[in-house]
């Protein structure tokens, strides 16, 4: 496959992009550079007055969760652009192109539109900062969303959640329906050390009275409950009042999954690999289910819309031979979701690239990962700051599972040393970070 074409710009836009790159970026931020009482949502507040409050002129699909968040919103935003509503998608981060993050009916912002959304943007920016208030990349991102999808006239916006969801930039919108997807441990420090104190986070996205979609279990399953009922909303919960038949098919394989919401029946395409994106469709379901009915798609544009979905570093397959899957997983659920999707995949040997934030539960990934590959290579990525350094992570992987592993310090190295080496009816793995995951992408398909 090849990358997507780079977005057309302006050196005005390219300027802009200059100046948002200078801000505070908590995706770049080294953990313990940064804490809980840094997340706030009175600047993001003032930032949105100071546009017009554009949020509360296009109502949203909200979604927020551990895992799932992005295919969720992506594939939300393809079936109501096929069923011909004007379309916002805000996600995050962005594999290559800023412009990544705001989608419109699927494709860049029109570039006249985030020219001036920019402008505008930054003129309220330039405002906080001469108040002593300084908005963060990820705010500034959000407000610029709403911005264009204003301008650009979208009915409905699909706004994924950038961390957590109480204090998060995007929680200040009007949803008309709010999704959380699955709750698993991540993001420790801010979120909680439990998963009731995760889902308590994830669950602050909840507005009185609006439908509410859950693919939660377990405990944070009934945090979201009480929360939904505290609040009065209507909750769908996926193996509840949300059913889905699992497809018999390779999961790497185009398939079909049969849902069931308290509304009606669904026969959902899959084109994206892994059970849990049967799952994910499930989600989907509830959510256009619970839109006004003027807004609800229909069984054809479920089709068109999911049939043509694409979300790159989702165990995405990017060669043949040697099969070579990159996927962002991050957390022990979803390594485990990625190795359960490979499962049944023929190969001679398994080659694994690993690579992580310093942030994140490494051990929770290596006891998922443990005994799945015959050949282990770590790196750090080497375009964000958070990666944990290639030695350190060698010696974790070596104290998890003994036996041999090989240290590249970057993730072009490391692709050179398998090149040498692996066979065309191997397959490799690169997993542990959407960063990683992004670059060996960059790598093997191109800008």
């Amino acid at each position: 496959m090849t990358a997507e074409p780079p977005p057309d710009r302006t050196p005005t836009i390219d300027s802009y992009l200059d100046r948002l790159h200078g801000r505070i970026n908590y995706e770049r931020r080294m953990p313990g550079k940064y804490a809980a009482a840094d997340f706030k949502l009175d600047r993001m507040a003032a930032l949105l007055r100071s546009l017009g409050d554009p949020q509360l002129q296009t109502p949203c699909v909200h979604v927020a969760g551990t895992k799932g968040k992005g295919s969720v919103a992506t594939a939300a935003a393809s079936v109501l652009t096929a069923a011909g509503t004007r379309t916002g998608l805000f996600t995050s981060p962005h594999v290559r192109h800023f412009e990544e993050r705001i989608r419109v009916d699927g494709g860049y912002p029109p570039v006249g539109i985030l020219e001036a959304a920019f402008g505008e943007v930054f003129a309220a920016v330039e405002e906080l900062d001469a108040a002593g208030d300084h908005a963060t990349y990820f705010e500034i991102a959000t407000g610029l969303a709403w911005c264009v999808f204003r301008a650009a006239g979208c009915r409905v916006a699909v706004m994924e959640v950038g961390l957590g969801g109480r204090l998060d930039s995007t929680n200040l919108c009007r949803p008309l329906v709010c999704c959380v997807t699955s709750i698993s441990r991540d993001h420790a420090k801010l979120l909680g050390d439990t998963l009731r104190k995760i889902a308590a986070e994830k669950a602050g996205i909840l507005k009185a009275g609006v439908p509410v979609v859950s693919g939660a279990g377990g405990p944070a399953a009934g945090v979201i409950r009480a929360r939904a009922a505290d609040l009065g909303c209507r909750l769908w919960t996926l193996g509840d009042q949300i059913r889905a038949v699992p497809s018999q098919v390779d999961p790497l394989l185009p398939r079909a999954v049969d849902v069931r919401t308290p509304r009606g029946v669904w026969r959902l395409p899959v084109v994206l690999p892994g059970r849990h994106q049967e799952w994910n469709a499930a989600l989907v379901a509830g959510v256009l289910d619970s839109l006004p009915e003027d807004l609800r798609p229909g069984q054809d544009a479920a089709t068109r819309g999911l049939g043509s979905l694409s979300v790159p570093l989702r165990i995405e397959v990017v060669r043949r031979r040697p099969l070579t899957v990159l996927d962002a997983a991050h957390n022990g659920a979803s390594v485990a979701a990625l190795r359960a999707a490979l499962k049944r995949t023929p190969r001679a040997r398994t080659w694994l690239l690993f690579g992580t934030s310093g942030d994140k539960h490494v051990e929770d990934m290596l006891r998922e990962l443990e005994g799945f590959a015959d050949r282990v290579l770590v790196t750090a990525f080497v375009k964000n700051p958070r990666a944990v350094p290639a030695g350190e992570l060698a010696g974790r992987v070596r104290q998890a599972w003994g036996g041999e592993v090989t240290t590249a310090e970057t993730p072009a190295e490391a692709l050179r040393l398998i090149e040498a080496e692996i066979a065309g009816d191997d397959l490799l793995v690169v997993t542990g970070s959407f960063f990683l995951a992004g670059e060996a992408r960059e790598l093997l398909v191109g800008p």
